[in-house]
């Protein structure tokens, strides 16, 4: 879905990039994640296993290893912007989401697929 202030982070030595929330307008904060194959231009819509990060938009997302830190942002609460002081990390299989792409791609004829490529989630708060 079209949207703008959402995180991004490249997967190292893989062509995915991978989209984290952001909004479509005041009433329209999201917390999925996409990735995109810069080289196919297949683009997934990825599953969660556990807590998806709140919905949220201008947050930061980098990534170490497997694990992708997102942090902060605003999300619409009670008719206003808030910050969230809240951190999440989504480890990452790399392996999976590509091999889950390669099986999704040959049993469809469309370019886009769902899978499941996000292992786990932790949610901290100060």
């Amino acid at each position: 879905s079209p949207r703008a202030w959402h995180a991004a982070v490249r997967l190292a030595d893989t062509p995915y990039i991978l989209i984290i929330g952001g909004s479509a307008g005041r009433d329209a904060f999201y917390n999925d994640v996409h990735a995109l194959n810069t080289e196919s231009l297949v683009w997934m819509k990825l599953s969660v296993a556990g807590a998806p990060p709140s919905p949220r938009c201008s947050h930061t997302a980098v990534i170490q290893n497997s694990s992708v830190y997102v942090f902060g942002g605003l999300s619409w609460q009670s008719g206003q912007l808030k910050p969230s002081p809240e951190l999440f990390i989504l480890d990452v299989d790399a392996v999976a989401l590509a091999e889950k792409e390669r099986q999704e791609f040959k049993s469809s004829t469309q370019k886009r697929s769902s899978i499941t490529s996000i292992q786990s989630v932790s949610r901290h708060e100060n």
